[in-house]
């Protein structure tokens, strides 16, 4: 099990002012749902996709990942999957604005995962194509719509830096679990996310 890993809490929040409603409050809930596309999905590598998502989940508790496994209490949770279909939600409550950035994390896990599948070697070298991909080019849009920012490419420098720093952050969480990672990228190919805040 991999040492405790500095979380990118200053790139995860800009990032999260770009995918969530800036006006949440602490009643709040963060809803990150997964909609299977199929009906014939592999289960090692659904169950690898919801591993990886526990592991990277384990990294924002305070006593790391060894005290993470040992407390139940703490874990992720699934707070529903729907009936007549493979569709899984996850809740967080927003006590804290803080407590939305392990959701965001595993967001982006998934969404880098859905771009490249299991044929990355790594998630940091992988982000130089992916910088073209579809996560950057939505966050480069909101940017754009909700900042106003000045020009384009003070946009994509701001954009390209969070997720890099995301990016350097998950192939270190994940640097001894690249066979789970590839299974994780094999189901995560063919799914469909949404995020959304519960007032």
């Amino acid at each position: 099990m991999p040492g405790r890993v500095e979380v990118p809490h200053n790139a995860l929040g800009r990032l999260r002012t770009i995918l969530i409603s800036q006006d949440v409050s602490r009643r709040d809930l963060l809803e990150l749902r997964v909609t299977a596309r199929e009906r014939n999905l592999n289960a090692r590598d659904f169950a690898s996709f919801l591993e990886v998502a526990d592991r990277l989940y384990g990294q924002f508790s305070p006593g790391g990942l060894r005290s993470y496994s040992r407390r139940p209490d703490e874990q992720l949770r699934i707070d529903a999957i729907e009936p007549g279909s493979i569709e899984i939600t996850i809740l967080q409550g927003l006590g804290a604005i803080i407590d939305s950035h392990p959701i965001i994390a595993i967001y982006i896990l998934w969404r880098f995962l859905q771009q490249f599948g299991p044929f990355a070697k790594n998630i940091a070298e992988a982000f130089k194509e992916y910088e073209h991909g579809a996560l950057i080019r939505d966050l480069r849009s909101r940017m754009r719509d909700e900042r106003d920012l000045a020009s384009a490419a003070e946009t994509n420098e701001v954009a390209d830096a969070e997720v890099a720093a995301i990016a350097r952050f998950l192939d270190l969480v994940f640097k001894n679990s690249q066979m789970s990672l590839k299974k994780a990228g094999q189901f995560a190919r063919d799914q469909r996310y949404s995020r959304e805040v519960w007032k």
